[in-house]
């Protein structure tokens, strides 16, 4: 049965690459297809659910817990090609124009009558031509500009779909990659405090400010896109009060003249094709609705990025906290309760190795009082310090003297000074990213942002107060 259960796993992992290293396509047919395929990936996969339930229980949880991994994966993917089609089919809408606007080409050129004038009207024909070859020339140019109208709206719908949809994806995968890196910055029970422990887990730790700090750039990317998203969705939605939009290209006619960049008031938008407006001058009229842009920012999507903005600080305020329980567990643990024949070793150590643990341990207990003085954790690590200052203090019998337990005890604590100073770095982005996003909630600290090199380690209080003295400006 062992053989089955490895051939299980080996065809989950094959199956998991497929999902994860395929395309999705970047056309009609391509996405088509992927979908197509998809969909019988799927029927595989939950038709091989009969194969890993035929497994003893004993054999059974891993390949369980990998199979439910790709189920939903094959899931996740066949989601994203549904929506993927649906950009993709675009294609045909925007085939289906070219068309028109080539038949519609095609039809006048072929339709062209040859007319002779007489030489009598030699003056009144040549301006007539004159004017209909401009009028033919305009209103092509026309059609262009409103595909440069257009071509504004595709780039606002993609913009604003592609955000939304980043918030959700970051919203499901930034807790899963901070869970797994935060689960290895632990103190376990089998914990000793030995050297090649606290080696593991400044590594450990390194990786999880790399990933916290990934996660940050990408929150405040998303956060910078946010105010410039455009709420197009109001386009197709009806209007419950007046709007200020703007004007994408020049349009005349007898009722009004838009100039384009000029800004109007959308006062009804019930025929999604010819909105009613008014301009500076209280004319009003209806206008194409292609030519109007409701510009942002889209309260939304602010909304959106901010929310992803206080889950990243919540998580990294608790791990804080908890890395910092941790440093000083893992203290305690390297500071054990020695027996006798340690204490006679402790107190016969060499001056250099005694000043060398007496100093990373005075900048452990220097660098944690601050936050942590108060707790129990911190206080019964204090005592431990205490009485380990106590014992180097005393002059010890070089009979009993041992490098290797010398090395050791200073290996120890000297990867707990690495450590600390590692969870200092932590500590200080952390708490720069706090000020980030707690000045961005308050509303009378929006114009100060301009002194972030100076105002960045302050407190809140601090702040508040400057603003109001006037100290900023």
């Amino acid at each position: 049965m062992a053989a089955k259960r490895e051939e299980c796993l080996r065809w989950i992992k094959d199956e998991q690459k497929i999902h994860t290293t395929s395309g999705y396509g970047q056309n009609l047919e391509s996405v088509t297809k992927n979908l197509n395929d998809q969909k019988e990936r799927q029927n595989v996969v939950t038709s091989y659910k009969k194969t890993v339930t035929s497994l003893p229980a004993a054999e059974k949880q891993e390949a369980q817990e990998r199979y439910d991994t790709l189920g939903l994966l094959s899931r996740k993917r066949a989601e994203c090609l549904e929506s993927v089609s649906q950009i993709a089919q675009l294609e045909t809408s925007l085939g289906k124009l070219s068309v028109e606007l080539s038949s519609t080409a095609s039809s006048l050129v072929a339709c062209q009558k040859d007319e002779v004038a007489p030489e009598s009207a030699t003056d009144g024909v040549r301006a007539a031509t004159q004017n209909c070859i401009q009028g033919v020339k305009e209103n092509w140019q026309w059609v262009r500009d409103l595909l440069s109208c257009a071509d504004v709206h595709l780039q606002n719908s993609s913009d604003f779909h592609q955000f939304f949809h980043e918030v959700k994806e970051y919203t499901t995968l930034m807790p899963v990659q901070l869970r797994m890196a935060q689960d290895k910055v632990k103190i376990h029970e089998k914990t000793e405090g030995t050297n090649a422990e606290g080696q593991r887990w400044l590594l450990d730790l390194k990786e999880l400010l790399a990933i916290f700090l990934h996660w940050q750039n990408k929150v405040e990317k998303l956060f910078d896109r946010s105010k410039k998203i455009v709420p197009v969705h109001q386009r197709i939605e009806k209007l419950e009060y007046f709007r200020p939009i703007e004007s994408l290209a020049n349009y005349q006619t007898n009722q009004i003249l838009v100039k384009k960049g000029e800004e109007l008031l959308l006062t009804d938008n019930s025929d999604s094709q010819s909105w009613q407006v008014r301009n500076v001058n209280h004319d009003e009229a209806h206008v194409p609705s292609i030519i109007c842009l409701i510009p942002g920012p889209h309260p939304d999507a602010i909304q959106a990025a901010m929310v992803l903005r206080f889950q990243l600080l919540t998580e990294w305020t608790l791990n804080v906290k908890r890395i910092g329980k941790s440093l000083i567990l893992f203290t305690i643990l390297v500071l054990r309760d020695f027996n006798e024949e340690e204490i006679k070793k402790l107190k016969a150590m060499s001056p250099e190795n005694k000043k060398a643990t007496l100093k990373s341990l005075n900048y452990v207990e220097e660098t944690l009082a601050p936050y942590w003085k108060g707790y129990v954790g911190f206080d019964e690590m204090q005592s431990r310090i205490q009485k380990m200052r106590t014992i180097l203090a005393e002059q010890g019998d070089p009979k009993f003297r041992d490098e290797k337990s010398e090395k050791i005890l200073v290996d120890r604590v000297q990867t707990e000074e690495e450590l600390l100073k590692s969870f200092m770095t932590f500590w200080s982005q952390w708490e720069a990213y706090k000020i980030i996003v707690e000045t961005s909630r308050q509303a009378d600290n929006i114009l100060i942002v301009d002194k972030w090199e100076q105002l960045k380690f302050i407190s809140m209080e601090e702040l508040r107060k400057l603003w109001q003295q006037g100290l900023t400006c």
